[in-house]
């Protein structure tokens, strides 16, 4: 149904709650959750958290991790979005093996898989960067000001998709990757994990 990652957009220091917002690469930002589509067009995006704030953290925080655990968002297990490994393992949420050197064929071929069609998510972060660049640095400090103008952005980006004229500039630039340390019921993880089993062997 689509990709999800997280995307920080540098901002000028608040006046409240400053290093709430310095990141872990040490600049103030807001950290952007998006789910994309083949397209690039995003589907869902919240933009209202702090920098500081682990990617795993602002999906809880957003509502969209109920919907994904619970299964609502969908209402069906073969429909599912793809993340990096920043994200925890659902039945509706796939990411990536962890790569420790001893993959077997069927699992490289998912690894492979997988983060191809992942990019999707990256090159649409790039695309709506490079078309506005003020995202590259917010000179706001108020932090719900910071949120319209991403959140404006994200739309009219979707618009601007529309336009078959309108060239892709930028460049796909290195995603974060993070590992979550976010623990799940273990039902529901054996669950995921015998999902993404199983479009291995398809694989």
């Amino acid at each position: 149904m689509g990709c999800i990652d997280g995307l920080h957009v540098p901002m000028k220091a608040p006046a409240v709650d400053r290093n709430s917002y310095i990141n872990r690469k040490g600049f103030v930002s807001v950290n952007l959750l998006a789910v994309c589509d083949d397209a690039l067009r995003f589907t869902y995006i919240h933009a209202d958290c702090p920098g500081s704030m682990h990617n795993a953290s602002v999906m809880r925080l957003s509502g969209l991790d109920d919907g994904l655990t619970t299964g609502q968002l969908f209402g069906d297990d073969n429909c599912h979005l793809l993340s990096n490994s920043a994200y925890p393992l659902l039945v509706n949420l796939l990411v990536p093996l962890r790569d420790n050197g001893h993959l077997s064929e069927s699992q490289i071929r998912y690894y492979v898989v997988h983060s191809a069609a992942r990019s999707c998510i990256e090159r649409a972060f790039s695309r709506l960067k490079g078309r506005f660049h003020r995202l590259k640095h917010l000179d706001v400090t108020r932090t719900k000001r910071a949120a319209l103008i991403i959140e404006t952005a994200c739309v009219l980006h979707n618009v601007s998709l529309q336009d078959d004229s309108i060239s892709e500039k930028a460049e796909v630039e290195e995603s974060d990757v993070e590992v979550s340390n976010h623990s799940l019921q273990q039902n529901s993880n054996n669950k995921a994990r015998q999902k993404r089993n199983a479009i291995m062997q398809f694989l």
